[in-house]
């Protein structure tokens, strides 16, 4: 028997997206969009929270590509391949900075690094694979949103919230808190809708 493999990524994609956007909410703005240890330390208690998340939306995030690549027949099939290929390197980059949260959370609080959270803020290493999964994740959204267009399989609003996820996601320092809270969610109603798209397909009779 065959087993209809599409709504469980699906609902793995509106998870992982779902944990993504909530970590991001959880992370208070300080003023410096590359200092997310430094905003820790503003809500310390937010650190597990936002390292959980964050492994979650790893691992269900690459567990509902498969979901989102079934929306493509022949347009959009090589773009979207492009994008997933950048959201896995964000996801493995997302996957790094949880753990790396957790281990330096412990480091800081053992009085094993100089300066605490703040200090860690300023790592090199760190701030490398910040960047690297940010990135990874922009660009796989706007190559995803141009694949989209490409493929017109979804309403044009979908492609056109990741677009404006990216562009207003630099802002965020900046926002008022409810305005973060509001861009944080638009990637998780696009891939959302996408997910829905993917589950209809599976369910309409194939010639």
């Amino acid at each position: 028997m065959r087993v209809d493999w599409v709504p469980y990524s699906a609902a793995a994609l509106v998870v992982g997206a779902t944990a993504l956007s909530v970590g991001a909410i959880l992370v208070p703005q300080v003023g410096v969009l590359s200092s997310p240890l430094a905003a820790l330390e503003v809500r310390p208690a937010g650190w597990l929270a936002v390292s959980g998340l964050y492994a979650v939306a790893s691992i269900a995030l690459i567990l509902g590509l498969p979901a989102v690549l079934s929306i493509f027949d022949e347009r959009g099939a090589r773009a979207a391949l492009v994008a997933a290929g950048f959201v896995v390197v964000g996801c493995f980059g997302t996957a790094a900075f949880a753990v790396l949260l957790v281990v330096y959370r412990a480091l800081a609080l053992g009085d094993l690094v100089d300066g605490g959270l703040r200090g860690l803020a300023g790592d090199t290493g760190l701030s490398v694979i910040l960047y690297a999964w940010v990135l990874g994740f922009a660009v796989g959204e706007l190559v995803l949103a141009y694949a989209l267009l490409q493929e017109r399989q979804v309403p044009r609003w979908v492609p056109g919230l990741l677009v404006l996820h990216v562009a207003l996601t630099p802002l965020a320092p900046v926002l008022p808190d409810l305005a973060v809270a509001l861009v944080a969610l638009l990637v998780t109603i696009a891939f959302a809708a996408l997910g829905i798209v993917a589950h209809q397909r599976t369910a309409l009779p194939r010639p």
